[in-house]
């Protein structure tokens, strides 16, 4: 599936092949551009494995990574997330 295609069956409460991945980097982005904002540290690959446990009670899942991305996060953190999704988000 593209991940569009991933995000419209959770909305229509299909089961997509894979947990839908949507990044928000208007913090990290604010940071980086100099406008203070700041909040607590980025989980690690097991905290974002557990999280993605979540998908075996419902298929309703989709993550966003948003507010809670520190805005001094380094990036290949974020980055990082859509392989993280691929190798441990399926259903």
């Amino acid at each position: 599936m593209k991940p569009n295609e991933r995000v419209r069956a959770v909305y229509q409460g299909r089961k997509p092949d894979q947990v839908p991945l949507c990044l928000d980097l208007s913090h990290w982005y604010k940071k980086n551009r100099n406008v203070p904002f700041n909040l607590a540290g980025l989980a690690g690959v097991d905290c974002v494995k557990r999280w993605l446990d979540t998908r075996l009670a419902s298929p309703r899942l989709i993550m966003a990574a948003g507010d809670q991305v520190p805005t001094d996060a380094p990036f290949h953190r974020i980055a990082m997330l859509p392989e993280l999704v691929e190798k441990y988000g399926k259903y």
